[in-house]
């Protein structure tokens, strides 16, 4: 008798419920580490951290890394690492290096593939796409319709160009602007629009102290900082309104962002589903389906280059929608299509412009959301001085008949070949500029027509002057008025530690305003305790 080929399959979700913070008392240390596949040694997201026997944890970053503060007069000896689709770990503490970089590595759990097939067989065959449709236009059926509380852990973070702050920031790695908050979401339920509907409750925030903060970067969408390749339609600062408008999943009866816009509409018409297989999450079975952005003569939807919502859509110079690539995934419960677990990357050619991770969780038979993190290319002006240089004032010399101009930067003095550098106009005449000297952070012109001009001028008529400067540089080689950008990638993460249908509403000197950054906003509100401890990504140390 010929005996059937078993395969094996593994089978790995990042859906759990986390505390991503550790309450503490003194003599602080931490143990650091990265947890990685025992298999093929990719870092493993999301894991669970916790001290053993306590519901004190912190969960792995996306490169795998963690870092778990510990009491030194703590009584918990051990600490365990759990992930689903792992066999989980249990690590004493007693030996271990506090503060050094260690390595843990997880088996996978095997599945039998013909269990999976058993129970499959017992649904209908359908396509990938009628699975993603049937899941989309039962949102409204699948997740809570009444008011309900979320509590947890929210980050967000700038990764910026690593040459750029070696350079001139001094510093060794690119992480910035590292703020992280304990928060509430008082959601009326999936049958309002949660921009409109959603409260956000402040209760703990603060700086990382490990972490550079550069004021210059914290700025409204659309003022200094933009989407490159894109747009958006959010004018504010606050990144965690901002990460909450991205969940297609809670907005589906709006526009989120492109390509996915409105999930029951042009998610369905403008991509390719592919049906990847079974896998079980949470012990139920699951399809994993794969997501596509096709060529644009495929697209079905109408204004195929712009998105009507909120969030960030494609456009500006740009250029052609053929130009972009969107792939992804998604989980859909097989038995009453709830979406677990929804991954979206979208590229330029092949530069990574946003790009989502949301999953939901079962909560006594109710669906809430468990984690949600949206990140996306940026683009600011930086005025530091190494980097723009420009006119600070100008001085009217009635003695030496002269304008003298003060700069920011020192002059690159050979820039400064002669008077057509410089267009001068007072009420509308032109000044005849005789001779320039330069120097230093000046420049001296000597005005020919002074005095039927500038020797009527007072102090309060400098509305009157009007001084265009062209081709001349400063030291480092800056072009005047030339500001620099820098590009950078924008995190946001939110990650659930409590559900609940029964609770007061969130006080109004806790409310956060949508549009005011959370940094600009710390004046009111309290400050982290030193007992709570966040888990941050890992810099670099050794």
């Amino acid at each position: 008798m010929v005996k059937p080929i078993v395969r094996k399959v593994i089978l790995c979700s990042a859906m759990f419920c986390v505390l991503p913070f550790v309450g503490l008392s003194q003599n602080l240390s931490s143990i650091r580490g990265v947890v990685i596949d025992s298999k093929n040694s990719d870092p493993i997201p999301f894991a669970t951290v916790a001290l053993k026997s306590r519901y004190f944890g912190v969960i792995t970053n996306e490169d795998g890394s963690f870092t778990l503060p510990i009491s030194i007069s703590d009584t918990v000896r051990q600490f365990e690492i759990s992930c689903l689709g792992y066999e989980s770990r249990v690590v004493n503490i007693q030996g271990i290096e506090t503060d050094k970089l260690l390595t843990y590595r997880l088996k996978p759990i095997l599945y039998d593939i013909e269990e999976v097939r058993v129970i499959a067989e017992k649904q209908r065959a359908k396509s990938a796409a009628e699975i993603v449709s049937k899941a989309v236009k039962s949102i409204n059926s699948n997740y809570p319709n009444f008011p309900f509380l979320l509590d947890g852990y929210y980050r967000d973070y700038l990764k910026v160009d690593k040459g750029f702050y070696r350079e001139y920031l001094k510093i060794d790695d690119g992480y910035v602007n590292m703020y992280e908050a304990l928060v509430q979401l008082q959601d009326n339920g999936f049958n309002t629009v949660e921009k409109e509907e959603t409260s956000i409750g402040l209760l703990y925030g603060t700086y990382n102290k490990l972490f550079p903060v550069d004021t210059n970067l914290i700025t409204n969408y659309n003022e200094n900082k933009i989407v490159p390749y894109g747009e958006t339609g959010y004018n504010g600062g606050n990144e965690l309104y901002f990460l909450l408008i991205h969940n297609p999943i809670r907005n589906y009866l709006d526009s989120s962002f492109a390509f996915i816009k409105r999930i029951q509409y042009e998610f369905l018409t403008d991509h390719q589903f592919t049906l990847l297989g079974k896998e079980f999450i949470d012990s139920v079975l699951c399809y994993k389906i794969g997501i596509s952005y096709p060529e644009s003569e495929n697209l079905k939807s109408e204004n195929p280059q712009y998105s009507t919502g909120s969030a960030s859509s494609v456009g500006g110079a740009a250029g052609s929608r053929s130009n972009y690539k969107a792939t992804g995934y998604i989980f859909i419960q097989a038995d009453n299509f709830r979406i677990h677990n929804l991954s979206y990357q979208v590229y330029y050619q092949k530069l990574r412009l946003w790009g989502l991770n949301v999953s939901y969780k079962d909560v006594a038979g109710v669906f809430y959301l468990n984690y949600l993190s949206f990140n996306n290319l940026i683009e600011e002006a930086t005025y530091l001085d190494e980097h723009y240089f420009y006119l600070k004032k100008s001085l009217v010399d009635k003695v030496n008949k002269r304008l003298t101009l003060f700069f920011n930067n020192p002059i690159d003095v050979k820039s400064v070949k002669n008077q057509r550098s410089f267009r001068l106009k007072f009420d509308g005449n032109r000044l005849r500029v005789s001779q320039v000297a330069a120097g230093g952070k000046y420049v001296q012109l000597s005005i020919g027509n002074f005095n039927e001009t500038l020797d009527y001028m007072e102090s309060q008529d400098s509305d009157r002057l009007d001084i265009v400067i062209k081709k001349i540089r400063d030291i480092y080689g800056n072009k005047i008025d030339d500001i620099k950008t820098v590009r950078s990638y924008q995190y946001r993460e939110f990650f659930v530690s409590n559900a609940s249908t029964h609770f007061d509403s969130i006080p109004k000197n806790q409310l956060l305003d949508r549009n005011k950054s959370i940094f600009l906003d710390l004046n009111t509100k309290q400050v982290l305790p030193d007992s709570l401890k966040f888990n941050s990504p890992l810099i670099g140390k050794d």
